[in-house]
């Protein structure tokens, strides 16, 4: 059995990290260096690193700061943000990162993916999708360009477009939870109903102990992605663990 991951996702700006409500609002929450060690030292399993200049101003992964952070942080580290490219992919690669996230791109250059999981392989590629639940029409829809626009395609449909690609892992956040500590959206794993092997990465919302167990043992999910719940409270990657074992929860121990 795969063991199940704790994955802090970390916004960053510049030498800067930042944390948001609904993709929006983003305030200063530390320096970058400092936030990778701490979560080098709390027993995080991997690392999310995301560049919100280049997700929100069109321009490429700062492989300045990667290289920086990639020296520092023993972690498996995956980067998102500015990726339009098979070169963008292979400079994220070759500066530190062991995978990469991709969002946008899943809706307008299908065949990026496709090439990327071919030249790469399907490990290093996560693809990423973000949602919001519409309460008048009960329906969920997908958005991209940090959560500005709406898409046309159903979410089913969407992540099927994914999985025929050959991703590695499937990454999604609720917009509407995002940085709310309200909890996960666990209903929209069960509106998918992926029936096959593809690791699922959930995140928005990570509210208290209660979303990681039960994404894990009632949703079988592969990994919780958070930040606020870091940020904002006293859980850290090593109380959530201790927890989980004690729940027997498979999970990586240091």
């Amino acid at each position: 059995m795969l063991k199940k991951r704790i994955i802090p996702l970390i916004l960053f700006r510049g030498f800067n990290t930042y944390k948001g409500k609904r993709f929006n609002n983003d305030r200063l929450v530390s320096d970058l260096v400092s936030i990778v060690n701490i979560y080098n030292l709390r027993e995080a399993d991997e690392l999310i690193l995301i560049d919100l200049d280049s997700s929100t101003k069109k321009s490429k992964f700062n492989l300045r700061i990667l290289s920086e952070v990639s020296y520092i942080n023993r972690l498996p580290l995956s980067c998102g943000g500015g990726i339009n490219s098979l070169k963008d992919i292979e400079k994220i690669l070759k500066n530190g990162a062991d995978k990469v996230v991709i969002n946008s791109n899943n809706y307008i250059n299908l065949d990026l993916i496709n090439e990327a999981t071919r030249v790469f392989g399907s490990q290093c590629i996560i693809g990423s999708i973000d949602y919001r639940y519409d309460p008048k029409k009960k329906s969920y829809n997908l958005y991209k360009d940090c959560g500005k626009k709406k898409i046309t395609i159903n979410p089913k449909e969407g992540i099927t477009r994914l999985k025929d690609r050959c991703i590695g892992e499937l990454m999604i956040t609720s917009i509407d939870n995002d940085g709310c500590l309200n909890g996960l959206d666990l209903n929209f794993i069960k509106y998918l109903k992926i029936k096959d092997n593809i690791p699922i990465l959930i995140g928005g919302g990570v509210k208290d102990y209660k979303d990681f167990f039960n994404a894990f043992k009632k949703y079988n999910v592969s990994a919780v992605v958070s930040s606020s719940i870091y940020i904002f409270t006293e859980h850290t990657p090593h109380t959530i663990k201790k927890k989980l074992l004690k729940d027997k929860i498979s999970i990586r121990v240091v």
